[in-house]
């Protein structure tokens, strides 16, 4: 277990790893990037940046990591997120989807910052306008609202966040923290950023 100081008690990190893995064809968590499993990487970010970790859909093997199943298994990364903020002891909960091959704890570092200066109930990065709710800040104060967004059939995060959206934060991410919200979802992703193709198991 990580004793970086930058790690933070009122933390829990969740990593969502319960996706399909449709597009890339094969279970692009456990595919190896930069000499590790894809999934490793995102969690040692969390690992460095909270206090309590969680791998949520599904047993990646994670040191430190409890493994916390979805409430509503296939549903989508909306019920993914609602399961960790149902389990999560502590004020906040930072998502972060397991197929980020680019994340380090600095862009973690930036976003808790904002989140514990501030008021809103969620952090939410926009990447050229677009939001990106899997590497994102979560107060445990927004459960009420998703409990039940969720209960009534909703599994969109954006349409979810659309509806709370006066109590989040969206926020643009600078230039040099940009590159970080890499997402690995088809071969052709990946082949771009490995430089070799896609070999099928």
């Amino acid at each position: 277990m990580s004793t970086t100081p930058d790690r933070r008690p009122l933390w829990t990190g969740a990593l969502l790893c319960g996706g399909g893995s449709r597009r890339m064809g094969l279970d692009k968590l456990v595919l190896e990037a930069k000499g590790k499993p894809l999934h490793e990487i995102p969690a040692e970010a969390l690992r460095e940046s909270c206090g309590q970790q969680f791998q949520v859909g599904r047993d990646l093997g994670l040191d430190s990591f409890s493994c916390i199943p979805d409430l509503l298994p296939g549903e989508g990364p909306l019920v993914a997120l609602f399961s960790a903020l149902e389990q999560a002891e502590t004020p906040w909960l930072f998502a972060l989807a397991g197929d980020m091959p680019s994340v380090d704890s600095s862009l973690l570092a930036w976003i808790q910052e904002i989140a514990e200066g501030g008021e809103h109930l969620a952090v939410v990065p926009l990447v050229a306008s677009q939001m990106e709710p899997l590497c994102a800040a979560y107060s445990s104060l927004l459960l009420p609202f998703m409990r039940a967004s969720v209960n009534q059939g909703e599994r969109s995060i954006q349409s979810f966040l659309l509806t709370v959206k006066e109590e989040i934060n969206l926020q643009p991410v600078p230039a040099k923290l940009e590159s970080q919200f890499l997402n690995l979802n088809r071969p052709q992703d990946w082949e771009r950023f490995t430089g070799t193709p896609l070999q099928p198991k």
